[in-house]
C-alpha cells in the first residue's frame, strides 16, 4: 500500500502554508514535509525544529495517527510517525538540503547527492519514494515548486497492517425504539466467548452493539474525506487558476529574451 507525501518550501509565507493545507486536502495528502514553515501549529498533527527552518504534518482529515517528537534541535526534527507496517516508524526530517541524486528521482546526482546517499547508507535508511514527480502546473505562492510522491513498503518491511473496518454510523432519525428494546433483549441472552479477555469481551460488545443498532436504525453511507479546508472556494479555485496561466506566460517571455540575448 503507498502512502502520499508532500514536500513544499513557502518561505515562512502564511498564504503559501494557507495553500498547502488546501492542496493536502484535495489530493489526499497523509503527510507533508515543510521547508521555512510560516508557523507550526500547536496540533499534534504538526512537529517543528527549534528555528522554524523544518516541519512535518500529517492529514487530520485522513484520521492519520498524530506524530510523536523525539528529539529537535537546530534545522532538525526527529519523530514517531506510523507511515507503512503497523509498528511505528523513527523519521528525521533536516532542513532544505538541495541535494540531487538519481536515487530519489533527480536527472542527475551532485555532490551534495552523493555526501547525503552515503549518510543514508551507512545509517540503515532506505529510499522507497517511486519517481520524479515536481508539480510545475500547480501554484503555490512560493518560488518553489511541490514535489509530491508516493512511499511504499520495501521487500523487507512489508505493510501488515490489518485492513481497516468500515466505519459504522446509522442514521439517528430512522431509530424505532420498539425495535430497540426488543434487539437489545435478544442480544442480551447471548454470553461472550470463554475464556473472558479484556479484548475478546470489547470487540463482542462492539459487535452486540452493532447488531442491535442495526435492528432497529438504517445504516448511514460513509462519509468521503474532505478535499477542501473551510474556506475554499470555487472563486479562489479560479484565481489560482489564472495564476498557473500567467505563471507559465512569464516563464516563457523570460526564456525567450535569455535566448534572444544568447544570439
Amino acid at each position: 500500500m503507498a502512502h502520499r507525501l508532500l514536500q513544499a518550501n513557502i518561505n515562512h509565507c502564511r498564504c503559501a502554508q494557507d495553500l498547502l493545507v488546501q492542496s493536502m486536502a484535495e489530493w489526499l495528502i497523509e503527510v507533508a514535509v515543510v521547508a521555512e514553515p510560516y508557523f507550526v501549529s500547536p496540533i499534534n498533527n504538526w512537529v517543528g525544529d527549534l528555528d522554524g527552518l523544518v516541519a512535518i504534518a500529517s492529514a487530520r482529515a485522513l484520521c492519520v495517527p498524530p506524530l510523536i517528537t523525539i528529539k529537535r534541535g537546530k534545522g532538525y526534527v526527529a519523530l514517531e510517525a506510523l507511515i507503512g507496517p503497523i509498528q511505528p516508524r523513527r523519521v528525521l526530517v533536516v532542513g532544505d538540503l538541495n541535494a540531487k541524486s538519481t536515487a530519489w528521482g533527480s536527472p542527475k546526482t551532485d555532490a551534495r547527492g552523493e555526501v547525503l546517499e552515503d549518510w543514508a547508507a551507512t545509517t540503515g535508511f532506505l529510499v522507497l519514494n517511486k519517481g520524479s514527480n515536481v508539480l510545475e502546473r500547480v501554484e503555490t505562492l512560493s518560488d518553489h515548486l511541490y514535489i509530491r510522491f508516493d512511499v511504499s513498503p520495501s521487500p523487507e518491511h512489508p505493510d501488515r497492517r490489518r485492513p481497516r473496518k468500515p466505519e459504522r454510523r446509522w442514521v439517528l432519525g430512522s431509530l424505532n425504539k420498539d425495535v430497540l428494546v426488543e434487539a437489545a433483549i435478544v442480544q442480551a441472552w447471548q454470553a461472550p466467548p470463554e475464556p473472558v479477555e479484556v479484548e475478546g469481551e470489547a470487540e463482542w460488545f462492539r459487535d452486540a452493539m452493532s447488531n442491535v443498532c442495526d435492528a432497529c436504525m438504517t445504516r448511514a453511507k460513509p462519509c468521503p474525506p474532505k478535499r477542501r479546508v473551510y474556506w475554499w472556494s470555487h472563486e479562489i479555485e479560479e484565481i489560482r487558476s489564472d495564476c498557473v496561466v500567467a505563471r507559465r506566460q512569464y516563464t516563457r517571455h523570460r526564456r525567450l529574451r535569455r535566448r534572444n540575448k544568447t544570439l
